[in-house]
């Protein structure tokens, strides 16, 4: 019952998609009804006009495979829980279309084979006799059922936010749908039967698998693919760049070319995180954690690195190893973390970044300390918390197109 009454809920939230759909089902089995009493089908090809000879070779396309496998990708840009939930509706629904079409209506063809013959753009629509037609049953329509299928999953994704766009989404599979019955290449059975298949069978793959994939729901394996082919590629392409920039280090300052520090990061647990070195050996222990505007500590060219964030760069090393991620909470010293409440160890919760809302916001955080008389306490009273709002903003709302807005507003912000 409970299965039953979470089915019905779905269903409700998005009722004006099914409505619409019941409805177009109810119009298309009055019709089938009428044509079985004459023993006949209707052939669109009769009734035409100008205007949609024009439009429906391409709204047909709506329906292409190539049409799904594209929203496809792009829900698993967005958010790759939905990502799959589109990818198994597409593949159970499309295969219990071919299916049919091979094992129960293997004998059955279109009612017209060559479809362009009998569309001129130029010359206008030309009527095909009725003894040209095929007047054998088909078999259901794959584009309806693909239209249906992917229209379907999402409106049940944007259904309480945006219920208006289950008159968009339906309407766009009505149209791919009726351009198949308009441009002779199926029945009006053969839709009705794509229909029910492409919007039920989606409705229970969404039902079935959306409470079963809530570890995707916020891209956390693309994320991770992304962290690794980020990190590979800019440290690849920026090696002679990061080599000149030790070189400058060993040549300007005395000590190493990297600073490791103890940070806590995925579930509290502590990892060393990698710099490049700015400040001057055993700086930490000659003042406060923070550091403020001119710090006597850094460097000459340390000042630059942490103007443009190249300091930043060897935490691909930290991405690489799975400490952090691209986009993230910047992770803390356990001094500050010590400091949190309940709900800001929240932010413990995804793997630490190099950048999100809080370092876009607070990206020249180094000159706003500096106007204080006592930097430590003004991150620890005032910045602080207001980066861990923001850094709870982020969990709540992350997703990968989030993230990659958030790398492009990053590198904006640093050289703007």
């Amino acid at each position: 019952m409970g299965m039953q009454k979470d089915l019905l809920t779905t269903i409700k939230n998005s009722w004006v998609f099914f409505g619409i759909i019941s409805l177009f089902l109810l119009i298309s089995g009055l019709f089938l009804i009428q044509l079985d009493q004459i023993e006949g089908h209707i052939y669109i090809n009769q009734f035409h006009s100008d205007f949609w000879d024009r439009l429906f070779p391409y709204i047909t396309h709506i329906g292409d495979g190539l049409t799904a496998v594209l929203i496809i990708i792009v829900l698993f840009i967005w958010k790759e829980k939905y990502g799959y939930i589109a990818l198994f509706a597409f593949l159970i629904t499309s295969g219990v279309t071919h299916g049919l079409k091979l094992f129960v209506f293997a004998d059955a063809e279109r009612p017209l084979l060559v479809l362009w013959d009998y569309f001129h753009y130029e010359g206008g629509h030309h009527v095909l006799p009725f003894e040209s037609m095929k007047s054998d049953h088909s078999f259901p329509s794959g584009h309806t059922t693909s239209a249906m299928s992917i229209f379907c999953l999402l409106s049940l994704i944007f259904n309480k936010r945006l219920q208006w766009t289950g008159v968009l989404f339906a309407g766009l599979a009505i149209l791919a749908s009726f351009s198949r019955v308009y441009l002779s290449q199926h029945f009006v059975e053969d839709v009705f039967l794509g229909t029910i298949i492409g919007t039920l069978g989606t409705l229970l793959t969404y039902h079935w698998l959306n409470p079963k994939l809530n570890q995707f729901d916020n891209g956390i394996s693309l994320k991770r693919t992304f962290d690794i082919l980020f990190s590979l590629i800019i440290l690849t392409l920026g090696l002679p760049f990061f080599i000149l920039i030790a070189l400058l280090i060993l040549l300007t300052s005395k000590g190493g070319v990297f600073f490791k520090q103890e940070r806590i990061g995925l579930h509290q647990q502590p990892f060393d995180l990698f710099k490049f070195r700015t400040m001057k050996p055993n700086a930490e222990s000659k003042g406060q954690i923070t550091v403020g505007g001119r710090d006597p500590r850094i460097t000459k060219i340390g000042y630059f690195l942490r103007k443009f964030k190249l300091d930043e760069f060897p935490q691909l090393i930290n991405i690489l190893k799975g400490e952090m991620s691209v986009v993230g909470p910047r992770p803390e010293v356990r001094k500050y973390v010590e400091l949190y409440n309940q709900e800001q160890l929240k932010v413990l919760s995804v793997k630490p970044g190099l950048t999100d809302f809080a370092s876009i916001e607070y990206i020249d955080e180094n000159e706003l300390l500096g106007k204080s008389d006592d930097p430590e306490k003004t991150y620890i009273e005032e910045v602080m918390p207001a980066k861990l709002q923001l850094n709870q903003k982020y969990i709540q709302n992350q997703s990968f197109l989030l993230d990659l807005k958030l790398v492009l507003k990053t590198f904006f912000g640093i050289f703007r």
